[in-house]
């Protein structure tokens, strides 16, 4: 896989990770609370973006790494190929 591939992976990773975890631990503003116009009402008080971009990050990170090492040239998936699949190969 190549670097332009790599960098396209990582990021379609990194965003699917993130709409899994942008809906995580929010808290909506209290039923009470003062209303401004122009604001929903059931926008989270503290979305806390930055340490789920963090956490995005090192999940996909990780997930990337498995990936890469899977689909590389001289992976785990090429070692199969050459142990059980030899004569179809060559």
């Amino acid at each position: 896989m190549g670097l332009t591939g790599s960098i396209i992976l990582f990021l379609i990773i990194w965003w699917l990770i993130l709409f899994i975890l942008l809906p995580i631990n929010i808290d909506n503003k209290a039923p009470n609370s003062t209303e401004y116009e122009g604001n929903d009402r059931g926008a989270p008080k503290n979305p806390q973006i930055l340490k789920k971009f963090i956490i995005t990050t090192i999940i996909s990170v990780i997930l990337w790494f498995v990936v890469f090492l899977l689909l590389n040239n001289d992976g785990f998936l090429m070692f199969i190929m050459n142990t059980f699949y030899i004569n179809e190969i060559n």
